[in-house]
């Protein structure tokens, strides 16, 4: 092999690993945030699921309407 020729490979090596790096930051970057979103969105369905059911109690124990 020539000089140029294993000087191109390092090049090239040297470019896909800065890449590799960058995509690996980038997945990670992305867990966290699924991760918050995935906490969000059960924090979300709790409070759904305490309104609903406060909702339902509360219409349970009130008298009903006077009619007219």
């Amino acid at each position: 092999m020539s000089e140029q020729h294993i000087a191109d490979l390092e090049s090239r090596i040297s470019f896909q690993e800065d890449h590799i790096q960058t995509l690996n930051k980038v997945v990670a970057d992305l867990q966290l945030e699924m991760r918050d979103l995935q906490e969000q969105l059960r924090h979300t369905q709790e409070r759904i699921k305490a309104l609903l059911s406060s909702d339902c109690s509360s219409a349970q124990s009130e008298p009903p309407p006077p009619h007219y």
